[in-house]
């Protein structure tokens, strides 16, 4: 039952963003040379992040696009650089320590992604990260956000990403088809659920104290009384 909490809640908005990226590239895919490298940059290793890249691993592991495809995750805190070291195999990694100059962060992500980007997934979009993602963004490229998070930041941007050529393109939870989808994949084991750790609502406030802080890895989630 934990598992398929997370699956309306958060899996569903990874997976329609890994669709919208999904659409993206098979565009790109079309539009640029056969050698181009489509370049994808997931942010985070929150709960959101970490089904996002398990849903692009399995929506990017066809011989289609195993050569064309390129995943890089930027983690925000050691504890996600460890945990996507240990459990993400097929991903580049590059950590984005607040303690180093933007100048920094941003060599050491197109090092780490071989050159600017054509598609960021950021959940958690702040405007310093926003501001560092459009910085690794090729002309023409996309971050794409969630529907709260576009509404606040994209009139702050709005004359940045026109004279850079680039877009940011809101993403809404999902479809009932989505949902369906998702439910047979990660039921047949296809699409692994990221960690996630049961609480009884009792804690709630010290719960979310410690998500305020990072510190509990991947989901969080309240258990209410069977009621009989």
């Amino acid at each position: 039952m934990g598992v398929a909490a997370m699956l309306p809640t958060g899996a569903l908005l990874a997976k329609n963003a890994v669709i919208t990226a999904h659409d993206h590239v098979v565009q790109l895919m079309k539009d640029c040379a056969a050698d181009h490298i489509v370049r994808i940059l997931i942010v985070g290793t929150g709960g959101l992040a970490l089904w996002a890249l398990r849903i692009a691993e399995h929506q990017f592991k066809t011989d289609q696009y195993r050569n064309r495809v390129k995943i890089t995750v930027a983690t925000l805190k050691d504890e996600g650089f460890r945990l996507a070291a240990a459990e993400l195999k097929s991903v580049n990694r590059v950590q984005w320590n607040e303690d180093l100059y933007e100048k920094q962060l941003i060599e050491r992500t197109k090092d780490a992604c071989s050159g600017l980007v054509d598609i960021v997934i950021d959940f958690g979009t702040t405007s310093r990260s926003l501001h560092r993602s459009l910085q690794c963004l090729n002309s023409g490229g996309v971050v794409l956000v969630s529907e709260e998070v576009a509404e606040r930041l994209k009139p702050k941007f709005s004359r940045l990403i026109q004279e850079r050529n680039q877009k940011i393109e809101a993403v809404a939870p999902g479809t009932i088809e989505q949902l369906r989808d998702l439910v047979e994949l990660v039921g047949n084991g296809e699409i692994k659920p990221p960690p996630h750790t049961e609480f009884n609502v009792d804690e709630a406030a010290t719960v979310i104290e410690k998500l305020c802080q990072s510190e509990i890895p991947g989901r969080a989630i309240f258990r209410f009384h069977d009621i009989q």
